[in-house]
Formats: structure tokens, C-alpha cells, sequence
């Protein structure tokens, strides 16, 4: 199904924003994440990616779990069409099969933030400080809604 213009936008955003404030991470979208050797069928490919390495030259077009750098966060933004499988089924293939340190959702029609970390063998949701925002451990930037109610990613002291 296609995106429409606010999801790519929000998509967008994000990747640049993040790219911007973590020039030592690889920042990515839509690559298709592999989490068993030789079972090309079973995949997931996130609106945004960012993996513990450099940006490459050339960049792939897949991750592999089992040879390439680790992934570090997983972001999704949900829609009508994708909300049942981002909430229910990724958050397990994310945690239990990629074995992603950290995963953000934001459905944006909702207005629903979503974090979750790993821990314990699974996602442990991460909740939110008084301001609504949530904080990544493993990148040390927050996630918050601007002035506008759109959620983005502050500085890393967590200031706009």
C-alpha cells in the first residue's frame, strides 16, 4: 500500500533530524531486515532504521542480524492499515528475532507515542517524564512533540 505525503514527511523528518544529531550512526528506512540465515522470506523493514556504524558509501538495501553492525532503534509510524501489525506482532520480531535494543511508535492520527526498550528477554514500555517525552538510552536523545503536537527528536539535553 502506499504512503501518503504526511507519513513520508514525518519519515523524512525524522531520518534527516536524527542523521543530523548522530553523524556517527547509519541512519536509515525502509530496508529490509533479516533475522535468520537463508529465510529470505521473513522480513521486517521499518520507516526508520539506525544501525551502529558509520553511514556507508554505498548503502545496502538489506540488514542482516546476523553479519551486519547492530541495530540500535526501530521506528514505525502507524496508520488505519498498519496500527494492529506495528503494536502487536513487529514489537515481538523486533524484540525477540532482531533483538533491536529500542523501539519507538508514533501513530500520528491518535497522537499515540509509543516506546518500548529491551530488557529482560523482551520490550519493557518506557514511560514518559512530565513533559510527555521519552529518552533513548541507547542513542542519548529524547523524543517529543514540539510546539506544534508533532512529535520529533529534541536536541540530546532534550531542549527544542
Amino acid at each position: 500500500m502506499p504512503e501518503k505525503p504526511f507519513h513520508r514527511e514525518l519519515v523524512r523528518y525524522l531520518e534527516g533530524t536524527l542523521a543530523a544529531n548522530l553523524p556517527d550512526k547509519w541512519v536509515t528506512g525502509n530496508v529490509c531486515m533479516y533475522w535468520e540465515e537463508r529465510n529470505f522470506h521473513r522480513y521486517l523493514a521499518p520507516d526508520v532504521l539506525v544501525v551502529d556504524c558509520e553511514p556507508p558509501a554505498d548503502p545496502p538495501d538489506v540488514h542482516l542480524k546476523w553479519a551486519d553492525p547492530p541495530a540500535l532503534l526501530v521506528i514505525e509510524v502507524g496508520s488505519k492499515s498498519t496500527f494492529l501489525k506495528d503494536e502487536g506482532p513487529k514489537l515481538d520480531i523486533y524484540g525477540l528475532d532482531l533483538r533491536v535494543p529500542e523501539y519507538l511508535y508514533y501513530h500520528p492520527t491518535r497522537g499515540d507515542l509509543r516506546f518500548w526498550r529491551l530488557a529482560n528477554g523482551g520490550y519493557m514500555a518506557v514511560m514518559p517524564d512530565a513533559r510527555g517525552w521519552m529518552y533513548s538510552e541507547t542513542l542519548e536523545v529524547w523524543f517529543g512533540a514540539d510546539e506544534r503536537g508533532c512529535y520529533g527528536e529534541p536536541n540530546r539535553d532534550g531542549s527544542q
